[in-house]
């Protein structure tokens, strides 16, 4: 499958700011994120978000409104899917790792 320039330099910056980091640091593939908020590999988007939504007590209460903003309020855009990435990691931090794939076992 053909790659774009925007592959590359994708590739490119991950390592430098992994290398700036200069600590440890994990992958999370989309699968695993949407195995987790969804128990589907198929999720969408839209369906990840929902997810989060309903793990912060539904559309009302996560995101509120103006006057009486929830913890969401302002989420929007790529925002959701940093929350999805947060949420997981947070959910898998302390659970132990595969030692070939760098991920938490047991795993398919």
């Amino acid at each position: 499958m053909p790659v774009g320039r925007e592959v590359f330099d994708t590739v490119f910056w991950s390592g430098r700011f992994a290398q700036a980091w200069g600590a440890s640091f994990a992958l999370l593939p989309r699968r695993e994120v949407k195995l987790h908020l969804c128990h589907s590999a198929k999720a969408t988007d839209a369906t990840i978000r929902q997810a989060l939504l309903d793990q912060f007590g539904g559309k009302e209460r996560a995101i509120g409104t103006k006057k009486t903003p929830g913890p969401l309020y302002g989420i929007h855009k790529d925002l959701w899917s940093c929350l999805a990435l947060a949420v997981t990691y947070a959910a898998h931090v302390s659970r132990p790792v595969c030692q070939s794939c760098g991920w938490e076992t047991p795993h398919a």
